[in-house]
């Protein structure tokens, strides 16, 4: 599946870029990750404290949040 593919494909760019883990969503803002139930709260959380806002959706606003890139 293409959603498989990208978060192998993020995961990967997050070691390249020496991104930490829990920093890497999806394109449409939301948590996305092969981990089981308790590491997607654990990320959730890991962004939380680190002052990111989730919406109803469990998602953020890309706009606001994303990283300009390389």
């Amino acid at each position: 599946r293409d959603d498989s593919f990208m978060a192998g494909l993020d995961q990967r760019l997050s070691k390249w870029l020496d991104i930490p883990w829990h920093r890497v969503v999806n394109r449409l803002g939301g948590i996305s990750t092969r981990h089981t139930i308790g590491e997607l709260s654990i990320q959730r959380g890991l962004l939380e404290d680190e002052g990111i806002v989730f919406n109803e959706d469990g998602r953020l606003d890309l706009k606001r949040y994303r990283w300009a890139g390389i």
